[in-house]
């Protein structure tokens, strides 16, 4: 006998492992995961990447154990009708699937941590007309809450005339019999064909002359869309999906969750925003982490040449680097006679305390290096660039510090990410 660590503690879905052939012990595991990592786009995706999201959740408790997951959404008409969140927004989606067809699909995910299998299937549910009274015979049993649509079919079938084309298991919360022809693979050792995972497209599988580097190379590079510039260093894709596929659905996903379009989300993107989608691990993740390292200081190297000698050129000094920054940071630029960058050091990181920093730990590193002026910066990670009042009080003590040293205080750049970018002291007239 084995384990089967089950990414939920719904008692449905476990009933429904438990329907798998095969001698295993099934232990429930709860998954703590973000879904606002994944946005919507098409229900096969969505739930295949929110099953594989539950498993990596519970990864590190179950160990080297075999982990499954699933996630069950229902989408009427193209529209994703998600777990109602009050009693009157589940009866709006009732009355919508009254007298009509929807769709459920079922995404699952089975992996010990080497190999990983996901896939997904669907069904149709047509319900009869549901008059009011029978909508609230059914709200009044308390069983909608925790079930996406706002029903369960096991809860209903009698009581909405439903009807289920395809595996009722997979309306439930899992299709037994795909699942468990898997797993039958799986314990065989050839998973996906030959012990190996479901393939993922290349890019030297796709037509030649769509191949982005073979564009870039007869194009330049200016002719390649943001999917198809990310795809050359993604280089694969997932079962079912291309590689320029896969690059598009990121950027997809981070648009909707910092709002920049195109690869501008990729500045504020982490580690857990790129491993949360199926089809990019740790490697790919690095890649991409480190094509926004580069960026920075292939930005910062140009601007260091040049003299920081008005708040625009000293805001922009900064503003790829700290703009997408969430704990607030306070650092100090020394500039020669010439207004050119001699030193730079963070003097605070986290939540910055105005009435703890002082001007010995600002001024050290700059007397030493025998600068000739500073800037002074700081972000707020809400992207609001209007300063405080401890803001204000913090620039006059450090102004003052500087007049007393020789050594003068130049401007105060506050870095946000709104729409406006920075606020500068000198430049509202404020630096006294």
């Amino acid at each position: 006998m084995y384990k089967i660590f089950l990414a939920s503690t719904s008692p449905r879905r476990k009933a429904l492992i438990q329907k798998l052939h095969g001698s295993f012990e099934v232990v429930g595991l709860k998954p703590q995961l973000d879904e606002s990592a994944i946005r919507y786009r098409d229900p096969e995706s969505y739930v295949m990447n929110l099953s594989y999201l539950k498993a990596r959740s519970v990864a590190e408790e179950a160990g080297e154990g075999l982990i499954f997951a699933a996630d069950t959404v229902v989408v009427r008409d193209g529209v994703l009708l998600e777990k109602p969140g009050s009693l009157e927004e589940a009866r709006q989606m009732l009355r919508s699937l009254s007298g009509r067809s929807h769709e459920v699909y079922t995404g699952y995910t089975l992996t010990d941590g080497k190999r990983t299998e996901t896939d997904y299937d669907v069904a149709r549910v047509s319900f009869s007309a549901l008059s009011d009274g029978v909508i609230s015979m059914y709200l009044a049993e308390n069983t909608y809450q925790d079930k996406a649509g706002a029903y369960g079919i096991q809860d209903v079938e009698e009581l909405f005339g439903a009807s289920v084309e395809g595996d009722r298991d997979t309306v439930v919360g899992l299709p037994v019999v795909k699942v468990d022809e898997l797993l039958a693979r799986w314990r065989e050792g050839r998973a996906g064909g030959k012990g190996a995972p479901l393939r993922t497209q290349t890019l030297k599988e796709l037509p030649r002359e769509s191949l982005p580097e073979e564009r870039l190379l007869r194009l330049g590079a200016e002719a390649l869309g943001d999917e198809e510039l990310l795809a050359i260093f993604l280089r694969t894709g997932r079962p079912g999906q291309t590689v320029v596929e896969l690059a598009g659905e990121l950027l997809y996903n981070l648009q909707g969750k910092y709002g920049y379009e195109g690869l501008g989300s990729l500045k504020r993107a982490n580690f857990h925003d790129y491993t949360s989608l199926l089809g990019i691990g740790d490697s790919k993740a690095a890649r991409l982490l480190a094509i926004t390292e580069i960026h920075k200081r292939m930005g910062k190297a140009e601007r260091r040449s040049q003299k920081l000698d008005s708040p625009k050129k000293a805001a922009d000094y900064y503003f790829d680097e700290m703009s997408p920054l969430d704990v607030e940071e306070f650092r100090v630029v020394g500039l020669d006679t010439k207004k050119h960058v001699l030193l730079e050091e963070t003097i605070s990181r986290g939540m910055v305390d105005a009435t703890l920093l002082s001007p010995r730990e600002v001024f050290a590193g700059v007397v030493a290096r025998k600068c000739h002026s500073i800037l002074l910066y700081h972000n707020h990670p809400t992207g609001v660039v209007a300063p405080s009042r401890e803001d204000d009080g913090l620039t006059r003590r450090l102004v003052e510090a500087g007049r007393i040293l020789n050594i003068p205080v130049n401007d105060h750049i506050i870095i946000g990410d709104g729409p406006e970018r920075y606020y500068s002291y000198l430049e509202q007239g404020r630096l006294l």
